[in-house]
């Protein structure tokens, strides 16, 4: 699939290609969580879609218009009048459907500090508009408090309300057993965490590992870390589809860099076992580390022993041509190179090498200052 956006925030034109694993890097404000977004209002809108294709056709589908994305991000038309979304898509005689979206939206950490009040709220709303309606013998259905909630929540945009109702629902799925969990990739995150999750009719908690000063404490209250990745822990365990597209957007934030590090592998893990993922990010060590997955998945000699010295295994290999990488920057998305050597992906080289010869400078002209 290739999705062209039109006039979509800072995002003038660009063409994103989808891989099992894609890769959208830049700097702040660049444009990178409005593809994402409208990628997945796209999706949302065409996710029971199955379109018969003759063999090697293209086909511009219906996408998105300046209306459409208005209403997903909850923004006035004038704001996106102009903008578009289509997809061209390359498809053999049977057709494939696309796949099913899933987004984790760097709104994820406040999500799961106040979706229970933002229910409350939504119930005591209603109560007044029942108090109003009982006290002045007014009809129900003339008063439509549910329209006037709707209202409320549409303030929000569509993936970080969609991301709202999931935490709501976490309870109710407890009992459900996603596509892939066999797989156990969900206790990877328990693992980087050092704790486990769970989730009840009344809350959803966090109980540490910890032999000595372990706790059990309701997950609001947990640290950043771990209320980030618990709406991931439970889609892998519960919700989680084959061929399914997750999407993260920063999946690096509140993540120190060893968890960083993790987290690429659990990413590539999760693409082995069914799923194509998505993601945006600032984390230098994500891409450095899908860059050696890349390169453990050639041939060299002695192989066996670097898997073994380091840690990996056969389903940390990512082969190249799975995988899509763009920098967001002068307005579109630029397509990076890939090989076997990995992605090259200067956004990151470029700052990295700038601040390394500033403290280079620094240090020599300290030395220099001491020596005299």
């Amino acid at each position: 699939m290739k999705f062209i956006f039109k006039n979509l925030g800072p995002i003038n034109e660009a063409e994103l290609e989808v891989g099992d694993l894609t890769i959208i890097a830049g700097r702040n404000n660049t444009g990178k969580t409005y593809v994402a977004y409208a990628l997945y209002g796209f999706l949302k809108k065409w996710k029971d879609l199955l379109l018969p294709l003759p063999q090697e056709l293209k086909a511009i589908m219906e996408g998105l218009d300046g209306k459409d994305v208005a209403a997903l991000l909850s923004s006035s038309l004038e704001d996106f009048e102009s903008a578009s979304v289509e997809v061209e898509v390359v498809k053999d005689e049977f057709g494939v459907p696309l796949p099913r979206p899933f987004i984790l939206s760097a709104e994820r950490f406040g999500v799961s500090l106040f979706y229970k009040e933002l229910d409350f709220t939504k119930n005591r709303i209603v109560e007044i508009f029942q108090e109003f309606a009982k006290d002045r013998e007014q009809d129900m259905e003339k008063l439509s408090p549910f329209l006037f909630i709707d209202k409320i929540a549409s303030r929000y945009a569509l993936p970080i309300k969609d991301n709202i109702d999931y935490t709501r629902s976490i309870p109710d799925l407890r009992k459900s057993r996603s596509d892939l969990y066999d797989t156990k990739l969900f206790n990877e995150i328990r693992d980087m965490m050092g704790g486990s999750y769970t989730a009840s009719d009344d809350d959803i908690r966090f109980k540490s590992k910890a032999r000595k000063g372990g706790f059990d404490i309701p997950l609001h209250i947990a640290s950043s870390s771990v209320r980030g990745l618990s709406d991931l822990y439970f889609f892998l365990r519960h919700v989680a589809e084959g061929n399914q597209l997750l999407i993260i957007d920063e999946p690096e934030s509140h993540l120190d860099t060893a968890n960083q590090i993790q987290f690429a592998r659990l990413l590539v893990r999760a693409v082995h076992a069914g799923l194509k993922v998505l993601i945006t990010t600032h984390s230098d060590y994500i891409v450095k580390e899908m860059n050696n997955l890349l390169m453990l998945s050639a041939p060299f000699e002695e192989k066996d022993e670097v898997l073994k010295e380091f840690g990996y295994s056969k389903r940390d290999f990512l082969k190249p041509d799975s995988v899509r990488a763009y920098v967001a920057e002068e307005n579109s998305l630029t397509r990076c190179t890939i090989d076997r050597y990995g992605i090259n992906m200067p956004v990151f080289d470029k700052n990295i090498d700038s601040i390394n010869r500033v403290s280079n400078e620094l240090s020599v002209r300290l030395k220099y200052e001491g020596e005299g």
